[in-house]
């Protein structure tokens, strides 16, 4: 829950986020961290003890390209992939295990979902492992926390892979859009096409291609949901990239929970990378949801999208109520509603490692925040306010 009013503090922004962490020694007691592992990989022949956050599965690396699941749906494959943040998406600080055939059965991400973003005490010999820094011939795995685990998983169970049908509105022009119809249910595509040429992005058989109504020209393509997606958004997650030689292009979220009859602006622009690469925003809008993902300007970049997924929506366990008149923000269900701001003043919202969540400004009317668990700093000109969701 959110802190009561008295144990809030206005504290040096700074000083409350960068700390010194103390180097573990790869022993059983005084465990590497997965970044501390990744730096030590020596390829010796002796055992090493790691402990971080099952986040998800390796399945192979080929054609100098990396496959693997930060998310359900998950194969089973043998190894797994750990990390010092349960919400990691960049595999450059994730690690492979291996879980070999001692482990594999009891402990795979197919058959125990159970074990996905909990924390994992391992031991065995740094190898090189996919191409990367990881863990091979375990002689050890421990899963902490108070049993049953729960499983996590089951509250996301919204996946696109965009590897359906679709049907083009137009024969003449592409860009026309058209209706995509995949496992999760029949998406508009307009300003977009089917990306399934060798030239586009994406993982399988094809991706949504968005750029412009007129291909060159006209209003910034979009790809939206036609269905109520229910039990809310809590994250999304998506991978983008551009087509073929293009760049230079950004994408935005939209959210509707009126059957697509209004939008709303969930997640500002947003810059794409050159590379292929897993994005992931927090959404928290409780109800029947429906989710627009537009590109946010008129550039002629074409941008793919692919392997959508969405969280549900997850409500705090409980939430204070806080005196509006002294702080720029109100505790309510799922989150924090930022009013009483001064015209033009402008907020930021960080999590607890420093990254940036969110910025603002102009809040005059009200702005809705939906926060999952854990520490953020909400940042304005004159001061810095600490908000803990448990």
């Amino acid at each position: 829950m959110l802190l009561p009013m008295k144990r809030f503090l206005t504290l040096c922004f700074f000083s409350l986020i960068f700390f010194v962490v103390f180097a573990g020694s790869g022993t059983e007691t005084d465990p590497f961290t997965v970044a501390q592992a990744i730096a030590k990989y020596d390829n010796s022949s002796k055992t090493y003890w790691v402990k971080g956050y099952i986040v998800g599965e390796m399945r192979d690396f080929s054609n100098n390209k990396y496959f693997y699941e930060l998310a359900p749906p998950f194969s089973g494959t043998g190894a797994y992939l750990l990390a010092d943040n349960p919400d990691e998406i960049n595999l450059s600080k994730c690690f492979p295990v291996q879980l070999g055939t001692a482990y594999i059965d009891n402990y795979n991400l197919e058959e125990n979902p159970q074990y996905w973003r909990k924390e994992v005490l391992v031991c065995g010999l740094l190898r090189d492992y996919f191409a990367m820094p990881g863990l091979k011939t375990l002689t050890s795995l421990t899963v902490s926390g108070s049993m049953p685990l729960s499983d996590e998983t089951k509250a996301w169970n919204f996946y696109e892979d965009m590897d359906g049908s679709y049907q083009a509105a137009s024969a003449s022009s592409i860009f026309a859009g058209g209706t995509y119809a995949g496992e999760t249910g029949s998406w508009k595509l307009y300003g977009a096409t089917w990306g399934d040429s060798s030239n586009d992005s994406k993982w399988g058989k094809a991706a949504a291609r968005l750029r412009l109504s007129e291909a060159s020209t006209g209003n910034p393509g979009y790809m939206q949901m036609e269905f109520d997606k229910p039990d809310g958004a809590g994250i999304i997650r998506f991978w983008s990239g551009y087509y073929d030689t293009d760049n230079g292009g950004s994408l935005a979220v939209y959210v509707s929970t009126n059957q697509g009859q209004s939008w709303g602006n969930a997640i500002a622009q947003t810059a794409i990378a050159k590379g292929w690469k897993e994005y992931q925003f927090v959404l928290n809008v409780p109800g029947n949801v429906r989710v627009r993902i537009m590109k946010a300007e008129n550039g002629s970049a074409g941008i793919n999208v692919d392997n959508i997924r969405i969280s549900d929506y997850k409500v705090p366990n409980a939430v204070d109520k806080i005196n509006v008149t002294q702080l720029p923000y109100r505790n309510t269900d799922g989150g924090i509603l930022l009013k009483y701001l001064p015209e033009n003043e402008e907020f930021r919202l960080f999590n607890i490692t420093g990254k940036l969540i969110l910025q603002r400004q102009n809040v005059n009317s009200g702005l809705f925040i939906g926060l999952t668990r854990g520490v953020y700093f909400l940042k304005n000109k004159e001061k810095t306010y600490k908000i803990i969701c448990q």
